[in-house]
């Protein structure tokens, strides 16, 4: 009997982690990726429980930046279950492979069809 392999959806993890970064980093950036993007839209597991956390904060008219976010991961108990703090810093150092956060639309762009492409759309 033939072994079946599982597909994996297409999926750019950098492109992922560029975008969480331009939400630390960029308030303009963050602005238009919470109105367009849901937490469903990342692949990575650990990558929507941030995005996740990142929208409940924002929700809440706060800034979302590393304190802000640390705190809400180490509230629901998922600051560990995500890589603890020193991935949350890895996804904004991620950022700098998009030169501007205006650029985020290539980041999108490096998924295929049906994954990681929330609206195409360019934060300018």
């Amino acid at each position: 009997m033939a072994k079946q392999t599982e597909k994996m959806m297409p999926h750019s993890i950098e492109a992922e982690q560029s975008v969480l970064g331009c939400v630390l980093i960029d308030t303009d950036a963050c602005i238009n990726i919470m109105s367009d993007i849901k937490d469903s839209d990342f692949y990575v597991e650990a990558h929507k429980i941030i995005f996740s956390c990142m929208y409940n904060v924002y929700r809440n008219n706060s800034p979302v930046d590393f304190v802000t976010l640390t705190d809400a991961l180490e509230k629901t108990n998922m600051l560990e279950s995500v890589g603890g703090i020193e991935y949350t810093v890895q996804n904004a150092d991620r950022h700098s492979c998009v030169p501007k956060c205006s650029d985020c639309t290539y980041s999108y762009n490096l998924n295929e069809p049906h994954t990681f492409n929330p609206k195409d759309y360019k934060y300018e």
